[in-house]
C-alpha cells in the first residue's frame, strides 16, 4: 500500500494473559504482519484493508490448495487394529519438529485421515477391543496436541466432530461413560435462532464456537496445554468477530432482534433475545475497548436499552440480575452512551418508567440484595464526574471528546437533579423532621 492510502488506526495488541493492550496509533499497511487488533476512525478505512486481507486470504487459500496437490514428507499408515502403536509412535515423533509437525498435519487434514480413524474406532467399539480404544485416545490426544488451528477446523467440521468426541471419551485415567460427549453434541447442542441469520456461514462460525468451547470447558479440560488453549482461542476468537461483524453491518437483524421487547411478544422469545444479548456481551468481551464501543452504540440505535428495560421489570429474580449485570457492563464500558439514552428518554413523553427511574426502583425496593447492590454502582458510575467516558483514537479526538463528555455530564446532572433526586432521596427525606 502506498504511503498516500495508509490507513490511521488505534493498535492493540493480545498480551500472553489474553488482555488488550493499547499500543497507541499508527498506519495500517498491508506488510504488517504482527498478531494485532486494529480499531478504525472511518468506515471506508476499514473496508479498504478489509478487501486486501480478503485478496490475502484468497492468494493464500489457492497456495494451499497448490501445495495440498504435492505430495507430503510424511504419512501415516492406514489405521488397522495391529498397527495403532506404529501410528501413535509416528505422530510422537512427527511433534518433535515445526518442519515434521508441519507436514503431519498438512497430511491428517487433507488425506481424510480423521475419518479412517473414526471408521476404525467404531469397529473397535463394536468388537469392545477396550486395548485399542484406549489406544485410539492416545492417538487422537497426540494429534490434537500438535496445537495447529488447521487441526481444529478439521476437527468441528459435522463430519469429524461426533466422531473424535467419541474417541475422546476412551481416557484410561479418566474414561466417561461412552457415548456422553457425543449424546450432548447430537441431541443438546441445537441453536434456537430467535431471529434467522440470513448468513450460512455465520450460522456455520456459532456452530462452531459452540464446538470449541464444549471442547475447551468439558472434553479437553484434562489435558489441554498452554499451546492447545492458545489454538482454540484463536479460533473462538475470529469466529466471535466475524459473528460481531456480520450483527454490527446487518441493520435488519438487530431491528427484529428488538423489535421483539418493543411489540411485547410472547415471554419465551423475549427471554430469548435477553439470553442473545448476554451472549453476544460474553462474546465481545475480549475485543478491543474501541471496538466494543462501537458494536454497543450501533446496538444501541436500533433498541439495546429496551432490553434492560424489559429485564429491570420482571418478576424473574434471575432475569433481573441478568439485566442489571448487562447495564454495569454496558456502564463500564460506555458512560457516555447510557447518559445521553437517559437523557433523550427524559426529554419524551412515556408512560413506561424510565430506565433511570428503574435503576432507581431496583435500588430502593428490590427484594434482591444483589440487584440493590448493582443499581447502587450503577447511580454511582451515572453521577461520577471524574474519569474519561470512553478511550478514543487519537489526541484531537482525546480533546473534543472531553469537550463533549463535560457538557454531558452537566446536561446529565442538570436532568437528574431537576427530575430524579428527590425520588432517589425520598427514603432519607422522609426520616428528616
Amino acid at each position: 500500500m502506498s504511503a498516500d492510502s495508509q490507513v490511521r488506526v488505534k493498535v492493540y495488541q493480545l498480551d500472553k494473559d489474553t488482555n488488550w493492550t493499547d499500543r497507541g496509533t499508527g498506519f495500517c499497511t498491508l506488510e504488517d504482519c504482527q498478531d494485532m487488533a486494529l480499531s478504525f476512525q472511518e468506515q471506508e478505512g476499514c473496508q479498504s484493508i478489509l478487501n486486501q486481507i480478503h485478496e490475502f486470504d484468497r492468494l493464500l487459500k489457492e497456495h494451499t490448495l497448490d501445495q495440498s496437490k504435492q505430495p507430503v514428507g510424511i504419512e501415516l499408515p492406514a489405521p488397522s487394529m495391529g498397527n495403532l502403536d506404529e501410528v501413535e509412535r509416528t505422530i510422537i515423533e512427527c511433534n518433535k519438529t515445526v518442519a515434521l509437525r508441519d507436514q503431519l498435519v498438512l497430511f491428517i487434514t487433507h488425506e481424510s485421515y480423521l475419518d479412517q480413524l473414526r471408521d476404525l474406532h467404531e469397529t473397535c467399539e463394536e468388537l469392545e477391543a477396550v486395548e485399542e480404544l484406549h489406544t485410539i485416545y492416545s492417538i487422537i490426544r497426540h494429534i490434537l496436541l500438535l496445537n495447529d488451528s488447521s487441526i481444529f477446523e478439521c476437527i468441528i467440521r459435522d463430519d469429524n466432530i461426533i466422531g473424535v468426541a467419541g474417541m475422546l471419551e476412551y481416557d484410561p485415567l479418566s474414561p466417561v461413560k461412552p457415548g456422553t460427549y457425543r449424546d450432548f453434541l447430537r441431541y443438546q447442542s441445537h441453536f434456537e435462532e430467535i431471529v434467522p441469520f440470513e448468513d450460512p456461514e455465520i450460522e456455520d462460525r456459532i456452530h462452531q464456537s459452540f464446538r470449541l468451547q464444549y471442547l475447551k470447558d468439558v472434553v479437553l479440560a484434562q489435558m489441554i496445554d498452554e499451546g492447545m488453549l492458545s489454538a482454540i482461542n484463536a479460533g473462538l476468537f475470529y469466529n466471535h468477530a466475524q459473528i460481531a461483524n456480520y450483527i454490527h453491518h446487518t441493520p435488519a437483524f438487530a431491528d427484529k432482534l428488538f423489535g421483539i421487547i418493543r411489540r411485547h411478544e410472547n415471554p419465551k422469545k423475549m427471554h430469548g433475545v435477553v439470553q442473545f444479548v448476554r451472549q453476544y456481551f460474553a462474546m465481545t468481551k475480549n475485543f478491543p475497548v474501541a471496538y466494543r464501543l462501537g458494536l454497543f452504540r450501533s446496538l444501541s440505535q436500533h433498541g439495546l436499552f429496551a432490553v434492560f428495560e424489559y429485564t429491570l421489570q420482571q418478576g424473574d429474580r434471575a432475569l433481573r440480575v441478568v439485566g442489571a449485570d448487562m447495564l454495569m457492563s454496558m456502564l463500564d464500558q460506555d458512560r457516555m452512551l447510557v447518559r445521553s439514552y437517559m437523557l433523550d428518554q427524559q426529554s419524551q413523553a412515556h408512560k413506561e418508567p424510565t430506565l433511570l427511574e428503574l435503576i432507581i426502583q431496583g435500588l430502593q425496593g428490590d427484594e434482591c440484595p444483589e440487584i440493590q447492590h448493582t443499581c447502587r454502582e450503577a447511580m454511582r458510575i451515572l453521577l461520577d464526574t471524574v474519569g474519561p467516558p470512553f478511550e478514543s483514537m487519537d489526541m484531537s479526538t482525546d480533546l473534543m471528546a472531553g469537550t463533549m463528555a463535560e457538557k454531558e455530564t452537566d446536561d446529565f446532572l442538570g436532568m437528574f437533579y431537576d427530575t430524579q433526586a428527590e425520588r432517589l432521596l425520598a427514603p432519607l427525606l422522609r426520616l428528616t423532621p
